[in-house]
């Protein structure tokens, strides 16, 4: 991976972080897990993993209803000339290695 993209996924991740820990009114956890970043670096998917679980998907909705926001407060809060178009996503991997942390430690 390249300095640039590396610098790149760092500082939309950092920002991000801060603004969803700003915006979200929910009682909910939500942790950044990674960030999907195309070649071209146009786009940008941040994918999340939200405590409890059952509460994903009300999360997740309202992330995408605030996404013009989030845009507009990278631009204002960092040093990214162009900005990535930014799309959120539910982590499936993290999900699956929870599960089986969970059916190892049952053994």
């Amino acid at each position: 991976m390249s300095f640039k993209k590396e610098k790149l996924i760092s500082e939309v991740q950092k920002i991000s972080s801060k603004f969803i820990s700003h915006e979200l009114s929910f009682e909910d956890m939500v942790t950044i897990t990674s960030i999907r970043m195309s070649k071209d670096l146009h786009k940008a998917d941040i994918l999340i993993t939200v405590y409890p679980e059952e509460n994903e998907e009300k999360v997740l909705n309202y992330l995408k209803r605030k996404q013009g926001l989030l845009a507009r407060y990278l631009k204002n809060n960092s040093r990214i000339g162009v900005l990535p178009f930014l799309t959120f996503g539910i982590d499936g991997g993290e999900k699956n290695r929870q599960r089986i942390d969970e059916l190892s430690q049952k053994d």
